[in-house]
This record gives C-alpha cells, structure tokens and sequence, in this order.
C-alpha cells in the first residue's frame, strides 16, 4: 500500500490542529497516512511516498520552528523528482507582502528539486476563516483521489 505523510508547521496550534483534522478525515477514507511534527534529516530521509504540508506563517513570511529541519533537509535534498506533495498555507492577509511566506517558501524548494504537485496549493486567509480547518478539509476531499492517481501512475 503507498503511504502519505502529513508535515505540519505551527507556532500558536491552528495548523497543527488543521493536520491532524486532515489526517483523521483521510484515515477515514482508508489511506496509510503518518501525521509527523518535526521529523530530523534522517526521519525525512527514510520517508516515502507523498508529502503533505500544512503549514503557518510567522515573522516576516517565515516557517515555524518545528519545520526548520524540514526546510533544511530540502536545502540539502539531492533530488526529489516526480515526488507528489500537496501543500496547504495558513495566513493572515493583512501582513500583504508576507501572506502565506511559509508555504510560498516550501512549494518553491519543492518545485526546484522536482517534485510533482498533486494540487493546485491552498492558501487559508485566517482573518476570512476563524476555523481554519473547514476549507483545509474541502481540499483535503480531492487528495484521495488526486493520491491514488499518483501511486497508480508510479
């Protein structure tokens, strides 16, 4: 069976608890799915299969701490050509320049080693969306089947 792993970057909690929304909704609709925090270099280097990334923004546009040694292992990732990944991005569209910095910065990395995206990325506006969760879940219902398409396609 192809497995997932949901990433998830948060400073104050909401998109850890969008993830792990995500990742029980996809459980429930029979995917091998991993829900992981913070994974070191060596974690991400023994994963396989699709990357699933919900992630805030803090600072000026930047990745939550717990995703530091994501972002730095795809600084230093060889390659991952053809890897399906989605990638989901909290903000707060008052911070114009900054909206969503984090995901912009992932899916770049992402797009510059090679890597496939499932879905077009979500960016959630929290100043529209006090539930951050309900549209990361009506995006989330296309990713089985966007999922299953590209393990069928491996």
């Amino acid at each position: 069976m192809q497995h997932a792993h949901i990433l998830y970057g948060s400073v104050y909690g909401t998109a850890r608890d969008a993830a792990e929304q995500l990742h029980a909704q996809l459980r429930s609709q029979g995917l091998s799915v991993s829900l992981e925090k913070s994974p070191d270099s060596a974690r991400l280097s023994m994963l396989e299969g699709a990357l699933i990334i919900v992630t805030s923004t803090t600072g000026a546009g930047d990745v939550p701490d717990n995703l530091h040694p994501f972002l730095h292992w795809l600084e230093t990732c060889p390659d991952l050509y053809r890897r399906p990944f989605a990638l989901a991005g909290l903000g707060d569209s008052s911070y114009f320049d900054t909206f969503c910095g984090a995901a912009e910065q992932i899916q770049a990395k992402l797009e510059d080693l090679g890597a496939n995206a499932l879905l077009p990325s979500l960016k959630i506006d929290t100043l529209e969306h006090a539930d951050a969760a309900a549209p990361l879940l009506a995006w989330g219902a296309t990713l089985p089947d966007a999922l299953r398409l590209s393990w069928q396609a491996a």
